[in-house]
């Protein structure tokens, strides 16, 4: 008995940080993922039209106004990695979207399914 708790005890430690997912905009130009390991949220740019890819994240609680990493140097040329600090076992709820980088403008229309992790 004492082994079978020994188990369960290791495995509910580890359940801690959950990696992200790969997630697109809605016109597949953007990808975005969140690593809870280290809370990087990595961003990039998929399609040569001009624009930037974004992601955007927030997480739940006091916090909630969404943060953003961009992809703004063309597309193809590899991701952004944006580093952020956060606690353990904080949620964050994240998407990819397309905008124009200049203006910091998000064009949250573009913006796909949100996935959830937790650091």
């Amino acid at each position: 008995m004492t082994g079978v708790f020994a188990i369960s005890v290791a495995l509910s430690g580890s359940a801690a940080a959950v990696e992200g997912v790969w997630v697109y905009d809605t016109t597949y130009s953007a990808e975005a993922k969140f690593f809870a390991y280290g809370e990087h949220f990595r961003v990039t740019d998929v399609s040569a039209d001009g624009h930037s890819a974004v992601g955007r994240w927030r997480q739940t609680g006091p916090d909630s106004q969404y943060h953003y990493c961009w992809d703004a140097d063309g597309a193809n040329n590899g991701y952004n990695d944006c580093n952020y600090g956060l606690p353990e076992g904080t949620y964050v709820y994240y998407q990819a979207c397309v905008g124009e980088y200049a203006a910091r403008d998000v064009w949250t229309s573009t913006c796909g399914t949100t996935d959830l992790t937790v650091t």
